[in-house]
């Protein structure tokens, strides 16, 4: 899947984001919810809050640290496929019972590859951007495995 040096890249531009995921998480959901604002729509907790009042809400706080804590499982769980597998299978059948598609999750991956290069800055070198983007393709390959069987496991 990676190669080592890829791994390598992955941990240390993570390791620049994960010590505040909550409030990474805000600022990627916002980043989010700009590029495809139909996605707010599909979150009961704050689908009409206006985006500069999304920080404070607590259930959009609550979901962008989940989400972002997810990304850290995949992080810590490289040297592991097998776990990392199991990870996002799970997440898909946890999100097929909400209708998603394939198609979402290759927008959050867009959308998540836009964020890291905003948040990173001069680390995000084309090296990163590539590990990247092979771990989150693998990430919406398995989500979407998962997402087409939603009652195994």
């Amino acid at each position: 899947m990676l190669t080592p040096e890829e791994e390598k890249s992955i941990r240390d531009t993570w390791a620049l984001v994960s010590p505040d995921l909550k409030g990474n998480g805000i600022k990627f959901f916002i980043h989010f919810f700009t590029g495809y604002p139909e996605y707010q729509k599909l979150f009961r907790g704050f689908a009409d809050v206006p985006l500069d009042k999304l920080p404070e809400n607590k259930r959009l706080q609550a979901h962008a640290f989940t989400v972002l804590n997810a990304i850290n499982g995949l992080v810590d769980n490289l040297d592991d496929p097998d776990v990392l597998t199991e990870l996002l299978l799970k997440t898909g059948r946890n999100h097929a019972r909400r209708k998603l598609r394939r198609g979402d999750f290759e927008n959050l991956k867009t959308s998540l590859l836009e964020f890291l290069g905003k948040a990173l800055k001069s680390h995000w070198s084309p090296e990163a951007e590539n590990a990247w983007t092979k771990l989150l393709s693998v990430m919406v390959d398995k989500i979407s495995e998962g997402l087409e069987s939603p009652d195994d496991g």
